[in-house]
């Protein structure tokens, strides 16, 4: 486990090449020397991925990876309407099948249809603060109707840049092609966004942030984010441990990346109770859209 763990690390991390790992490496291999050795296999791991210092890669063990790989997301997206506008919670998502994705995927997208239909419905907010990642694609399939086919950010890898984006609402080559739902699609493209972002946003759910990062109308409230901005890479490992190996910067449409997190547009005390549709943040975002519907 050790041996394949190394060999990910030595030929995909993003920061390999910014620290002596010729030195990490041999460190790692003499705590498995010292200790038992599937507890020292770990250690070793974790000790690895720490001292790349990309703080985004860490190591699955093998009942967790297990226990993700059945997860079928079915748990609510918290809504409400607040004022004119709709209020939605997007939850982190961690399956990576198929079948899970395009029903995540598919239920977000009915939602903002349901709620799009309102005769006096005029914005959006979306919740993210909640949002600790996982599987970015449906995250942003679901979103489509939000923010449309094209270009929505970078991959920064050591070897260059690569674009990533929607076609026809999905993404070539990651998840099945989900149904669009005309004719509201076009309109939600062109209505207000508020994004609810704070400390626990972080991963996939600062780069469901990104994502919106560039397009008309959006503003973001509350707090800087996690600073995770990055891509990880699922390596499995012989032991059924999944490596979760950061291999890419993540960069919005203008190139911009986040090392320290998202600061939003609109700072805002940390709500003293969990965050919800009611708090201090929410009421700011909504009086903001409020705003824009008169």
């Amino acid at each position: 486990m050790l041996e394949a763990a190394l060999e990910a690390i030595r030929s995909l991390a993003l920061n390999v090449g910014n620290v002596n790992w010729p030195a990490i490496e041999r460190a790692a291999m003499g705590i498995v020397s010292e200790r038992s050795p599937e507890f020292g296999e770990i250690q070793a791991v974790q000790f690895a991925l720490t001292s790349l210092g990309d703080g985004h890669s860490h190591l699955l063990p093998a009942p967790t990876a297990a226990s993700n790989a059945l997860h079928a997301e079915d748990a609510d997206i918290p809504h409400a309407v607040l004022g004119r506008a709709s209020y939605v919670a997007l939850p982190r998502f961690v399956a990576m099948s198929d079948d899970a994705s395009s029903r995540f995927a598919s239920r977000v997208r009915m939602l903002l249809d349901t709620a799009s239909a309102r005769p006096d419905h005029c914005g959006w907010i979306l919740d993210l603060r909640s949002n600790s990642g996982g599987n970015m694609y449906p995250m942003l399939a679901g979103l489509w109707p939000l923010l449309g086919d094209g270009d929505l950010g970078h991959f920064d890898f050591p070897s260059g840049r690569k674009a990533w984006g929607m076609e026809s609402g999905s993404f070539p080559g990651r998840m099945p092609s989900l149904r669009a739902l005309p004719p509201a699609t076009p309109v939600l493209q062109r209505q207000r966004v508020a994004l609810l972002i704070g400390p626990r946003t972080a991963s996939s759910g600062e780069i469901v942030a990104i994502a919106f990062a560039g397009r008309h109308g959006v503003r973001s409230f509350g707090h800087q984010t996690a600073g995770q901005a990055s891509a990880n890479r699922a390596v499995p490992l012989p032991d059924g441990s999944i490596l979760a190996l950061t291999v890419a910067q993540v960069s919005d449409r203008s190139g911009r990346v986040y090392p320290q997190g998202i600061e939003p547009d609109v700072r805002l005390p940390l709500p003293a109770v969990a965050a919800n549709s009611s708090d201090e943040v929410a009421l700011a975002a909504t009086a903001w859209l409020e705003e824009g519907c008169r």
